[in-house]
């Protein structure tokens, strides 16, 4: 008998008048428990393997019955291995995949369920989601090292460089094929025709860093852009500050790993690789990586297994262009979709990253054919050389190994004929 006025003002400053008339409803029909959210929702697109499946029953004039739920996905009854979360409004169902769901797959759910009236009635709800392309990298059980074999010093064995801001442009492409050259030092500065000076050294001139805690840096030390967590430290050596320009690191580790499929996460600006191997050094299995300049709003989630459990040697390559710079490196859980920094000490449950060992290489010098350094040998620990003509070179070629016993062992690599050869030394 009365009307509800709802007004409404129009682009060019008229109202324009809407009326909402309520009048008695003659359907006496029940109202019965139905579908009123969830997620996967129908026709949605872009969804991660892992997702759970997550719906709400909500109750009206009748309730539903929780113990006559069924699931079916795929056509398969999963319904003993559902949750459910019940309360006077409704009814939660929620159902997660033993296994990833396929790349680019079409994947149907139906949902079949009872209200509890006098004359139960039985409701079908069946929908699809699609799933996005995606890859799972298999490590080689070969890969794991078993717990004991390397220094059991947490963290991460970092090396890091650092041009100055007013570099030009140019001469630091943003690439991962730039970082590798700016950590091997090989890109000249016009104005001295000498390798940039490296910013980023300690008081000793070193570049080496050890990282007892996690990766989750920032070039001002504070968030800035789009994060996963909302506390940042300054990258190692340099102050921080909003400008850090032409920044490249890498991050050796060894990731303690059981049998399982793996959710990891990058959030970076810019590029990114993560690579695994038998050793640090020799890491030429790509888990995933982003070539180029970005912001970090959107970061890189990938998967990958292991079938053995050990300690997995893995690489973290990174490259900072101009203006903002940071970087993220945690794990994603298939269970709760919580997000964990990699060897987080304050959370238990992270997985657990250890730097080993490594050496400083000294005296470099080259004469003829002839090149030459040296390093100090850790007692108990064995010292592989490696060497590559190029940094592009896919692999690396062993030229000694040398057993620790704490002293200076001299390194002399007589074949060094070709313009040049690039080494490291690989410690176990």
């Amino acid at each position: 008998t009365t009307t509800f006025r709802c007004t409404s003002l129009a682009d060019d400053q008229t109202y324009n008048w809407a009326y909402l008339i309520f009048v008695p409803s003659t359907n006496t029909s029940t109202l019965r428990p139905y579908i009123s959210s969830g997620f996967p929702y129908p026709a949605v697109t872009g969804v991660q393997p892992d997702q759970a499946i997550s719906f709400t029953i909500a109750n009206r004039q009748t309730s539903v019955n929780t113990g006559a739920i069924k699931l079916l996905v795929n056509a398969v009854d999963v319904s003993t291995s559902i949750t459910l979360s019940n309360n006077a409004a409704g009814t939660v169902v929620s159902y997660i995949s033993p296994t990833l769901f396929a790349s680019n797959s079409t994947n149907t759910v139906t949902a079949i369920f009872t209200d509890n009236a006098g004359t139960p009635v039985t409701t079908t709800n069946t929908w699809q989601f699609f799933v996005t392309t995606y890859q799972v990298v298999a490590l080689p059980a070969a890969y794991a090292l078993p717990p004991g074999t390397i220094n059991s010093t947490p963290g991460f064995a970092i090396r890091i460089n650092k041009a100055r801001d007013d570099a030009p442009v140019t001469d630091f492409p943003t690439t991962l094929a730039t970082a590798e050259a700016q950590l091997a030092n090989i890109i000249i500065d016009n104005t001295t025709h000498l390798p940039y000076v490296n910013l980023a050294t300690n008081a000793s001139g070193s570049d080496l860093y050890s990282e007892v805690n996690t990766i989750n840096y920032d070039i001002t030390g504070a968030p800035s852009g789009s994060y996963t967590f909302p506390t940042k430290s300054p990258f190692p050596y340099i102050t921080a500050n909003g400008t850090n320009n032409f920044i490249a690191m890498e991050a050796l580790m060894y990731l303690q790993l059981a049998p399982g499929t793996y959710r990891f996460a990058v959030r970076s600006d810019d590029g990114f690789q993560l690579s695994a191997g038998p050793a640090p050094g020799n890491t030429n299995t790509i888990l995933a990586l982003f070539d180029g300049g970005r912001g970090n709003g959107t970061p890189t989630t990938f998967f990958f297994s292991v079938q053995a459990a050990g300690l997995y040697p893995m690489r973290l390559l990174y490259d900072q262009g101009q203006f903002s710079g940071n970087i993220e490196f945690y794990s994603i859980d298939h269970t709760t979709g919580a997000s964990t920094l990699i060897n987080d000490p304050s959370t238990p449950g992270s997985i657990k990253a250890y730097s080993g060992a490594a050496v400083l290489l000294l005296n470099p010098a080259h004469t003829g054919s002839n090149s030459s350094f040296s390093f100090t040998t850790l007692a108990g620990h064995t010292h592989t050389v490696q060497y590559k003509n190029a940094v592009t070179d896919p692999t690396w070629s062993t030229f000694k190994i040398v057993a620790g016993d704490g002293s200076v062992t001299n390194i002399v690599d007589s074949t060094a004929s070709g313009i040049t050869r690039y080494y490291h030394v690989v410690t176990q």
